[in-house]
């Protein structure tokens, strides 16, 4: 049998694809996984649509595209996810990044390019941070614009927080990783921190059987639902935590779901912050609640 190329490769993936995902949803994916499996770009792969591909890469990719049309997300597959531009590992340990997520980042990143204390570093903290990739994001794009700052991630579960340490390390990024629970935390930083931000876990049980088999068979159920009669559980223990670990003036943020934004920002103000503000993403939804711990009183 002689060599496959890479149009054939390319061919073949399309082929396994469309016995499971959406005719959309192909060409990308094609494109994602013959680049995960090969050590040439896309681009470098279609100008040389018929030179020969490695028959182990080819088997690999296949077997890859099988997986996803199968139901396995593509960044389960490949073991890694895009976000804000860089690539970060992911396990079934850890929640996909998710692209509202980097409009949260860019939220925390401008404003404390503006806030930030002269000759004091950014010190902030991220509860619930899954593979790492909001503070690795916010430390690595302070450090490119020489911003002095101290970023950390805190995670109930160890095998997240490894994840979590192993981006840090790939992508270079000074960001300390904590084993704790935000429910019970033995961590203490007595109005130190700038900032707390967190995406916690949001979805109520009752929401499990309208979501995609994607989701629910694959991503970790710890990282996204919260008990139908107390949806508000993690955000409440944030607020309340983030109070006293924030120093006057510093800030709280939130990824949310969409139905609890009045909600949130309510809870936030009764715990005593202020300037609760609520946005919406790209999308239209609301997604994102800040506020501010008040200065004096």
């Amino acid at each position: 049998m002689d060599t496959p190329s890479f149009a054939e490769f390319h061919a073949a993936i399309r082929q396994e694809l469309t016995s499971g995902v959406e005719a959309s949803e192909v060409p990308f994916l094609t494109r994602w996984i013959a680049e995960g499996v090969s050590s040439w770009s896309w681009t470098r792969q279609q100008l040389n649509v018929d030179a020969a591909i490695d028959e182990a890469v080819f088997a690999k990719g296949i077997e890859m595209a099988r997986k996803v049309a199968q139901g396995l997300p593509v960044q389960y597959a490949l073991g890694q996810g895009h976000f804000y531009g860089r690539d970060f590992r992911v396990s079934p340990d850890t929640l996909i990044p998710r692209r509202e997520t980097e409009e949260l980042v860019v939220w925390i990143r401008e404003e404390w390019a503006r806030l930030r204390r002269a000759g004091q570093p950014i010190c902030g903290l991220d509860v619930g941070t899954g593979t790492g990739c909001i503070p690795i994001t916010l430390a690595l794009e302070w450090d490119q614009i020489n911003v002095s700052n101290q970023i950390m991630g805190m995670d109930v579960s160890e095998a997240a927080l490894k994840i979590a340490q192993v981006n840090a390390e790939e992508l270079t990024a000074k960001v300390d990783m904590i084993l704790d629970d935000i429910l019970a935390p033995r961590q203490h930083w007595d109005a130190k921190l700038d900032f707390v931000v967190s995406n916690p876990p949001y979805i109520p049980q009752k929401e499990l059987e309208e979501m995609s088999d994607r989701v629910i068979k694959h991503e970790p159920h710890l990282a996204l639902f919260v008990p139908d009669h107390d949806p508000l559980l993690f955000y409440r223990a944030v607020a309340a935590q983030a109070m006293k670990w924030v120093r006057p003036g510093g800030r709280l943020y939130f990824e949310i779901h969409m139905d609890f934004g009045s909600s949130i920002v309510a809870m936030v103000q009764e715990l005593g912050w202020m300037e609760a503000e609520l946005r919406k993403d790209l999308q239209g939804k609301d997604r994102m609640v800040a506020a501010t711990k008040p200065i004096s009183g």
